[in-house]
Order: C-alpha cells, then structure tokens, then sequence
C-alpha cells in the first residue's frame, strides 16, 4: 500500500532515486529544465522544508521508494505555488489525485487560498482543460500563463480545478510556448537590421562556465557582441540566493574574459525567460544547450532547446 506522508531530511537519498528513475521527458515536463541530476543543493532545498511556507507531500511504497510529490511554495499573503510529479510506471493510477488532495488541505491548513500557477500547453489536451476550469483567471505572463486557483470555489469549480490539476500531474499538460501565442498578442519583432549585437545565453547548474556558456562566449568574443546572461527562478526547486549566487559567479567569469556582459533574473521556465529576455534586449542569437543524455545531443520534444527554437524572435543556435 502506497502511503502518503510530509516530507524529511531522511527522505534525500529516497528522493534522488526517484528522480534518476523519472523519463528526461517527464523531468523536464516537472522541472522545466533538462535537467540529468538533483544536486546536492537541489536535494537540501527539496528535503529540508519548514511545512508552513514549503510544504512537501511524498508517496512512499512499502519498500521506501518514493513514486510522488506534491509541493507548494507560499509566494505571497495567503498564496503559494503548487507542482507535483508521479513516476513514469505510476501515472494514471490515481496517485497524483490522492497527493493533490492532500496537497490541498494542507495549504488550507497554513492559511492558503490560492495557487498561482504558471503554466503553459503544447496540446489539445491542456487547452480544453484550461477551458473547463470556469471561474479560475488565466493571466498571460511574459509567454507564460498563470492560473489563479481559488481553494474554497463551489463544488463544481472545484472539480475542474482537480480535473485540471491531475491532468498536470498525468503529464498531460507540460511546459511549453504554443498556448500563449493564442491567448496573448506579441509586440512586433524587432528587424534583423535593427537588433543588437547581443547574445542571450543561460546559466548553467552548478557550473560556472558549462559548455553551452562557454559556446556563447566564444561566439560574443569573435563577433565583438555583448552577452545577456539569463537565470529562471523557479520557486519549486531553486532559491533566488543560491540563484543570485551562480549567476554572479558566472557574469563574474565571462567579464574575466573580457566581455561585457548583462544579467537577467526571471521567474518561471528557463526557456521562457530565455525568450522573454531576447525579445526585449532585440538580441541577435540565443544559444541553448540541447538538452537530453549527457553527449547524446537529443532534441526533446517539449524541451529547452525545442521551446525556444519555436518561440524565439531571433536566431538560435544549439550547442550540442
């Protein structure tokens, strides 16, 4: 019997067993990174959580693997920011509905309202879910969509909003940039002649230079461009001081070589903000890493590089 129970230190290693045996598809779709691994960092802030303002809900099989967690991150008053994932093997079977009821009541416990939600989807699935969650606002946010999810709705709202929410939990709706281009009108793009001679670029978990970095810098040095170097907060995974941290680190580095360089903190997907932060510095390249296994060069469908190609108002090249 799969057991549902808050989260603890002891869980860590448990917790970084379970992510090694996520799909890189589904760890995208959960983290909005290509990411191979949880670092040690990565671990603290995810096991080691106060269960007021972070909260974390595990499933725990019989033998101590952990197949689920439902999270939230108070983002404000009376608010918080919810994010769930289900192993591969254990999707559609109904566990993600029992963590995002417990989820639920315990946000109500500490006070919580409302989620915030961004989110954003690649598929017809996600779009008539969005559709079916009645009274819930849907606000665009850079080339995201951000849900306001009220807690205490009527029973049938709160229906849709589980409908949806276990939806998101099922993989059915997965961070992307297609659903937004219909929600939202963009500004003009900027003409070819008119752009900067800039390259935006993002850091790089727990490298200071990683090699799609040092791609871009190559690429500024030869071409005498400035670099826009980006950072994605995401508040379910990383905290804004260890991010204030690497991408100082970073600017700190790439300036040693002699470039000029610009840093961006944004709150949501990598590739989002990648965008974002392009299309307001009228860059004329973004360089992404390819994502997928280490040294394969894999495109994933739905992932950074895949995102970004398609939502980009610029050139893009994939450091593979």
């Amino acid at each position: 019997m799969t057991t549902l129970r808050p989260i603890e230190p002891g869980d860590r290693e448990a917790l970084r067993a379970g992510f090694e045996r996520l799909s890189p598809e589904s760890r995208y779709r959960r983290f909005f990174a290509a990411m191979p691994h949880l670092s040690e960092r990565d671990l603290d802030y995810l096991t080691v959580v106060d269960h007021h303002d972070h909260e974390a809900i595990i499933a725990v099989e019989p033998d101590g693997q952990i197949v689920g967690v439902a999270r939230f991150v108070r983002t404000g008053p009376g608010e918080a920011e919810p994010a769930i994932v289900v192993a591969d093997d254990r999707q559609g079977q109904g566990l993600g509905s029992r963590l995002l009821d417990a989820l639920v009541a315990r946000a109500r416990q500490e006070g919580i309202g409302c989620f915030r939600a961004p989110v954003l989807a690649d598929n017809q699935t996600a779009i008539q879910a969005l559709s079916r969650l009645g009274d819930t606002a849907i606000r665009p946010v850079g080339t995201e969509v951000e849900l306001e999810i009220l807690l205490q709705p009527a029973p049938t709202a709160r229906r849709r909003l589980l409908d949806l929410l276990r939806e998101m939990a099922d993989g059915s709706l997965t961070s992307g940039g297609s659903l937004l281009a219909q929600l939202a009108p963009r500004p003009p793009e900027t003409p070819p002649r008119q752009r900067r001679n800039t390259i935006v670029v993002g850091t790089e978990s727990e490298r200071t230079i990683g090699p799609t970095v040092d791609r871009a810098a190559e690429l500024a040095a030869a071409l005498g461009a400035s670099v826009e170097l980006v950072a994605a907060r995401w508040p379910l995974l990383a905290s804004e001081e260890s991010l204030e941290r690497a991408l100082g680190a970073t600017a700190a580095a790439l300036r040693r070589r002699g470039l000029v360089v610009e840093t961006h903190v944004r709150r949501g997907s990598p590739a989002a903000a990648l965008v974002d932060v392009a299309r307001e510095r009228a860059a004329r390249l973004i360089v992404v890493g390819a994502g997928g296994r280490p040294g394969g060069g894999r495109l994933l469908p739905g992932g950074l590089a895949d995102t970004v190609a398609r939502q980009a108002p610029c050139d893009v090249l994939v450091a593979r």
